[in-house]
């Protein structure tokens, strides 16, 4: 719990000073960790006080990387294409090679 009000802290105070350095009345707080309920709640209340809003996604659209990589996998494993543990990773990989 700490350590999530940490982050949470953190989070919220650079979103909201990233909004007001750069004059923006609007935070848009997306992906996995816009489903964090401490997350939400700390960055509308901060956010009000500046009187900047903040959005979020629909419930059922707030997905994290990991099912985003799944999702690809079971495409790439569906048509054949499959790797060995072995392989070497490749950080800076071609973007257009996930296309299915």
């Amino acid at each position: 719990a700490s350590f999530q009000a940490a982050v949470v802290e953190v989070l919220v105070a650079k979103a909201v000073r990233a909004a007001r350095m750069r004059g923006r009345d609007l935070i848009s707080i997306s992906g996995g960790v816009s489903a964090n309920a401490a997350l939400r709640v700390a960055a509308m209340e901060k956010a009000k006080s500046f009187g900047i809003a903040v959005r979020f996604a629909p419930d059922g659209l707030r997905t994290d990387n990991a099912l985003m990589i799944a999702y690809a996998a079971a495409h790439h494993l569906a048509a054949g294409r499959t790797s060995p543990l072995t392989e070497e990773i490749v950080p800076n990989f071609d973007a257009a090679s996930l296309c299915i």
